[in-house]
């Protein structure tokens, strides 16, 4: 209201107000603002300005059925985002599941590795002679068999 008085924009009154030009105290949600006094006359008391926009008169008020429109409009417009979300969790599920399956995997082949390295440490006799015996005969004596 006291944007219309005034005859600029609400936003304008709210920026004077941070500015300090023009006098206002708070009220809960809205403001209070004291305008000077007219050519027309003095103001009858402070001029109440909501801090979230006009209050919804009859003109701006919706209708039941208005209202159901844009309800159900709204909701056609999610309804794309909210089947790609859904997927999107399933999918985020499957690969939760599959990551979680490799690391008991990778679990079971590092305690399998331990168990051959440890095996491996009691019998270093065996480990070393292997690799002798294999590399004894090179490939160009053939006709030494």
């Amino acid at each position: 209201m006291a944007a219309a008085r005034l005859g600029i924009s609400e936003r304008a009154v709210r920026k004077r107000i941070q500015a300090g030009t023009l006098a206002a105290e708070p009220h809960g949600r809205t403001y209070w603002v004291y305008l000077q006094p007219g050519p027309e006359g003095p103001e009858p008391g402070p001029v109440p300005l909501d801090r979230n926009g006009p209050e919804p008169g009859p003109d701006r008020a919706l209708s039941a059925e208005r209202e159901t429109a844009v309800v159900n409009l709204v909701q056609q417009m999610i309804e794309p985002f909210v089947k790609e979300l859904g997927e999107t969790k399933e999918l985020l599920g499957r690969v939760t599941a599959e990551r979680d399956q490799a690391q008991r995997d990778r679990d079971a082949l590092q305690a399998r590795l331990s168990a051959l390295e440890a095996q491996q440490a009691e019998s270093p006799t065996q480990a070393s002679s292997a690799p002798e015996t294999a590399t004894a005969r090179v490939w160009w004596r053939f006709w030494e068999r």
